[in-house]
């Protein structure tokens, strides 16, 4: 996210009692313009960076486009959507991976393990795999080995 706009003195502050805005509301503009430019063409690359990774998504509700689907957010507050289907739950237990038999509805507060299949200058695109605890997706997919 970024807020850009074009620079203007605000009063009271160490620039507006020590300086004089000597630049033309023109190049301000310009400037501004480019700016955007850049942004625009940098906001998509880290979330095209995400597609094929793997993420936990805690689930925050419905989408507001799509009744069919669920948003959640990643650890680095990336917006993930997916499709709302019963899931099973994967589970470590005595350090051995368990994949559950029952399949069960997602909802709000749920850890959702997913995988990136496509992704937008905002938002990634998943596909629901499991549900899974915090703890257990640190055991399968550590920082570091």
């Amino acid at each position: 996210m970024a807020f850009l706009f074009a620079y203007s003195m605000r009063p009271k502050t160490h620039a507006h009692r020590n300086y004089q805005d000597d630049v033309t509301p023109e190049i301000k503009q310009k400037r501004l313009e480019r700016m955007i430019k850049v942004f625009l063409e940098e906001q998509p690359k880290p979330f095209k960076a995400q597609i094929g990774n793997y993420h936990l998504l805690l689930v925050e509700g419905k989408s507001k486009k799509d009744a069919g689907k669920l948003v959640g957010r990643t650890d680095g507050f990336m917006r993930g959507f997916f499709e709302s289907k019963d899931l099973p739950m994967i589970q470590f237990v005595n350090g051995e991976e368990k994949t559950s038999t029952t399949k069960d509805p997602v909802k709000v507060g749920d850890y959702v393990l997913v995988r990136v299949t496509d992704a937008s200058s905002r938002s990634l695109y998943c596909e629901p795999l499991a549900k899974m605890t915090l703890q257990d997706f640190a055991k399968k997919y550590p920082l570091w080995p």
